[in-house]
C-alpha cells in the first residue's frame, strides 16, 4: 500500500485523534491536522498533502466548503468532506467544490478506507484526463493545420488557432454554428446535407478516412484549396466529426506553374535535354524524340554520347564539361548523329542546376537544329 499523506481538518480534538489512529492502522501518513478553515488552507499550502478530510461545520469565519473550494482552486488537491449532518442545502452547496468523497459522521473504518481509495483512483484518472487534455490543446495551438469538431447535430464544438487564421472566424465566432454555413460555399451545401444525414447515422460516408482536396471559404467570401481529412468519433452513443485542413493555396500555385513550365517544355520547338550530375538523361522533350528517331524510353537512362557523329573535335567535349562542372553555362555547336544514322548539326546552351546547398544536381541542354543554315553555308 502506498503511503499517501492526508491531512485532517476536524474542530473536535477527540474525533481528530480517532481519525488520525484510524488512518495510521489503514497505513496512511497523517501529515497535519488543522481545526479551521483559515488554518486548513494554510497548512495546505505548506505541506501539499494528497488528499484532506475535511469536517464541513468548523471553528473561525471560514467553514470547510469554503477552505476546500479554496484549497481546490489553488493546489489541486481532492477532498473528501466530513460532517454530521446530510443536509440537503449543505449537500448542494458542497457539490459546487468538486469533492471526491462524502461521509456521514460516525462512519466505519472500512467505509472511510474505500472512499479514501476511490477518491485516489478517481483523482489519478482526472489527472491523466487533464494531462491528455493539456497535450492536445498544445498540440491542436502549434500546428499550423486547421483542427476542427463538429457534433451530431452539425455544430462547431472545437476550432483551434490555426482554424481562426485560416478561416477568419474567432473560436467565440464559430463554436456552436453549423459547420457548413461557416466554411462551405452555398453551390456545395445540399450535397453537404445528404451526406450529414447519413453521417448522423452510420458515422460513415464517401469523405471519410482520406485525404480530399477540396475548396473552402473564408469570412470574408474568399475561397481557396485545402487538404481535408476526416475522421468519426462516437460520444455517448453519437457520432461526431473531426477534421484537419491544411491549407495548399501556395502548393496549388506551384502545381500551375510547374504545369506551364512543363507545357512550354513539351511544345518547344528545341530539343530539350536533362541529364543528372553524372550525364545520364533524365528526360527529353517531343522535339527530341521527333528530331533524333530515338524514343523516350530509348533515351532515357543513356548517355548523350549516343547521338555523337565523330565529327566534332574531342577538345570540344572536354571544354564543354570543364565548364559545366565548374557552375558555368556552355555553348557551342555540334554535328551529331540520329538513330537513323544520318547527320544534323545542333547550336546548344547546356547549364548547370544546383540544389539550395549550391550542389549542381542536373544539366539541362537547350539544343536547336541549324543543318539548313550550315548547309547554306
Amino acid at each position: 500500500m502506498a503511503n499517501e499523506r492526508i491531512m485532517v481538518v476536524e474542530d473536535e480534538w477527540a474525533i481528530a485523534d480517532d481519525i488520525q489512529k484510524c488512518l495510521k492502522n489503514l497505513g496512511y501518513t497523517v501529515s497535519s491536522v488543522a481545526a479551521s478553515g483559515e488554518k486548513a488552507v494554510q497548512r495546505a499550502e505548506e505541506h501539499k498533502p494528497d488528499l484532506i478530510l475535511m469536517d464541513i461545520a468548523l471553528q473561525g469565519e471560514m467553514d470547510g466548503i469554503e477552505a476546500a473550494s479554496q484549497i481546490n482552486s489553488r493546489f489541486n488537491i481532492p477532498v473528501i468532506y466530513l460532517t454530521a449532518y446530510a443536509d440537503k442545502k449543505v449537500l448542494e452547496r458542497a457539490k459546487l467544490t468538486g469533492p471526491f468523497g462524502y461521509l456521514i459522521k460516525p462512519f466505519e473504518e472500512n467505509e472511510l478506507y474505500s472512499t479514501i481509495e476511490m477518491a485516489f483512483y478517481k483523482h489519478k484518472m482526472e489527472m491523466k484526463i487533464k494531462e491528455s487534455e493539456e497535450k492536445f490543446r498544445a498540440i491542436s495551438t502549434a500546428t499550423f493545420d486547421s483542427i476542427i469538431m463538429m457534433d451530431n447535430e452539425g455544430k462547431v464544438s472545437f476550432w483551434n488557432k490555426a482554424a481562426e487564421k485560416m478561416f477568419g472566424y474567432l473560436k467565440e465566432e464559430s463554436v456552436g454554428e453549423y459547420l457548413h454555413k461557416l466554411i462551405v460555399h452555398k453551390r456545395y451545401h445540399e450535397d453537404y446535407l445528404k451526406g450529414f444525414e447519413t453521417f448522423k447515422v452510420t458515422g460513415q460516408g464517401p469523405v471519410f478516412e482520406k485525404v480530399l482536396t477540396l475548396p473552402g471559404l473564408k469570412k470574408d467570401g474568399t475561397e481557396f484549396y485545402g487538404d481535408y481529412s476526416f475522421s468519426a468519433i462516437k460520444i455517448k452513443d453519437k457520432w461526431h466529426a473531426i477534421s484537419t485542413i491544411r491549407d495548399i493555396t501556395e502548393r496549388k500555385k506551384a502545381e500551375e506553374q510547374i504545369l506551364k513550365l512543363s507545357r512550354a517544355i513539351e511544345y518547344n520547338p528545341c530539343t530539350i535535354l536533362i541529364t543528372d550530375a553524372g550525364g545520364v538523361i533524365e528526360y527529353v522533350n517531343p522535339k527530341f524524340i521527333q528530331l533524333t528517331g530515338y524514343s523516350f524510353e530509348e533515351a532515357i537512362g543513356q548517355n548523350p554520347r549516343i547521338l555523337k557523329s565523330g565529327k566534332t573535335p574531342p577538345e570540344v567535349y572536354k571544354d564543354l564539361w570543364k565548364t559545366i562542372k565548374s557552375g558555368n553555362e556552355w555553348r557551342g555547336e555540334f554535328s551529331n548523329r540520329k538513330k537513323n544514322g544520318e547527320l544534323y548539326w545542333e547550336s546548344a546552351s547546356i547549364s548547370p542546376v544546383k540544389n539550395t546547398e549550391g550542389v549542381i544536381t542536373h544539366f539541362v541542354a537547350v539544343k536547336e537544329d541549324i543543318s539548313e543554315k550550315k548547309g547554306a553555308e
